[in-house]
């Protein structure tokens, strides 16, 4: 039952979606450089961040191909029907640009982008959703505000025990600074 009320949900935001949405493609926001993935990347994303301690200040600087890593091993471990097929996450000047296959929620297969920009806000990591493309369509801008502000609510919600000071993305990479509180 709730597989079937996911999907409805699912199909019902897609379709108010693309009432509202223009048609585009992608070529222009996708970074033209591979991003490799391995279980020995996701295990040096894993050392990077077991390796700062609950206390003080920390600076952790993760690459594309880390993170990717993470999350698809994250995924295959942990989801059992996993509907997020061929992700792949760059750092660009800014912005972080996610692209990958959603299935398995809907009946067809959702080709998508995902590009935001992160920044800090009263020691909150904060995101501005910049595009959201699916399957040849771009969202509107007024549901790109919504997705920021609901995306920047949970993470507000969440009371994270560390403050961040600075977030810096730059080709390929990605860095987090702050200090853990008490």
């Amino acid at each position: 039952m709730k597989a079937k009320a996911i999907r409805f949900l699912a199909l019902s935001l897609i379709i108010l979606l693309l009432a509202g949405c223009r048609a585009s493609g992608i070529s222009d926001a996708v970074p033209p450089r591979p991003v490799e993935v391995s279980p020995e990347l996701a295990d040096q994303a894993w050392d990077k961040l077991k390796s700062i301690e609950a206390k003080g200040e920390f600076s952790l600087t993760l690459t594309e191909g880390e993170v990717t890593s993470l999350l698809v091993s994250s995924l295959e471990e942990k989801v059992r029907e996993n509907p997020l097929q061929k992700p792949s996450i760059w750092f660009e000047n800014g912005r972080v640009i996610i692209t990958g296959k959603i299935v398995n929620v809907v009946p067809l297969t959702l080709d998508f982008l995902v590009v935001f920009s992160p920044y800090v806000e009263e020691g909150l990591p904060q995101l501005k959703f910049n595009r959201l493309w699916i399957n040849g369509w771009d969202v509107p801008g007024f549901m790109l505000k919504f997705l920021s502000r609901s995306a920047n609510d949970t993470i507000a919600e969440i009371k994270l025990k560390a403050e961040v000071t600075e977030i810096t993305v730059e080709q390929g990479s990605i860095s987090i600074k702050g200090y853990f509180s008490d």
